[in-house]
């Protein structure tokens, strides 16, 4: 009897002790994993917003992307246009010549993919010239860019999930003729559940009062010209 009562006795130890542990990781867990999500999710955003300005200098200033299927088909098939002086500008006995030099929008892209590191510099320089290679990396990184980082949650059958995007112009307030001017504008967002969404608010917003899976984390806004994040 005595042996039974210190095997109930250990048992019942063990199970207090883990849950002692239990109650100090999930906090600790919960804290460290919303922080690095939130630093990762706001890096991407603010890659969209670098993204968008590209977009916009193609279009002459003139748009944003409403989604990332337009983004990625101006990307694939415009050009950005630059001005080239041939001859001395400074030359008053001869006038330079001006040029105007295209350069397909992939390509500038693909530098800029090997630049920020997504595409490796050997097979940046290997490739450079291998259109149908430029064309599928641009097309991952787009779609890599157009998804919320760990909005997948296989135990719970949740596919990745696409940031909301969408476009739209203001016209600037002031002096009678920028008011008749239409300003282009962004915004691209999504909510704190699909990027934690194993973490049901019932059981950690315990743990920080601001966990409110319903906030919305954006960078732009429809009704305003700015490109910054509301974080």
């Amino acid at each position: 009897m005595k042996y039974v009562f210190f095997g109930i006795f250990a048992v019942a130890i063990i199970i207090l002790s883990y849950y002692i542990v239990e109650s100090i990781r999930r906090p600790v867990d919960f804290k460290t994993t919303w922080d690095k999500r939130k630093i990762a999710l706001h890096k991407q955003l603010e890659d969209i917003v670098e993204l968008q300005k590209m977009y916009k200098v193609l279009h002459e200033d003139s748009a944003y992307a409403g989604n990332f299927d337009d983004m990625l088909n101006t990307f694939l098939k415009d050009s950005f246009s630059i001005l080239k002086i041939e001859g001395d500008p400074y030359d008053t006995l001869k006038k330079a010549d001006t040029l105007r030099i295209r350069f397909a929008a992939k390509d500038s892209m693909f530098s800029y993919m090997a630049r920020i590191g997504y595409v490796k510099a050997e097979d940046f320089n290997k490739n450079k010239a291998d259109n149908a290679f430029v064309e599928s990396k641009l097309k991952d990184y787009i779609s890599e860019m157009s998804t919320v980082p760990f909005s997948e949650y296989k135990s719970k059958s949740i596919a990745k999930q696409k940031f909301e995007i969408q476009s739209g112009k203001v016209n600037l307030e002031g002096s009678r003729i920028a008011a008749n001017f239409a300003t282009p504008t962004f915004e691209v967002s999504t909510k704190v559940r699909i990027y934690m969404p194993e973490y049901d608010p019932k059981e950690y917003s315990m743990y920080n009062p601001e966990f409110d899976t319903s906030k919305l984390v954006k960078v732009g806004d429809l009704t305003k010209i700015t490109t910054a994040g509301n974080w």
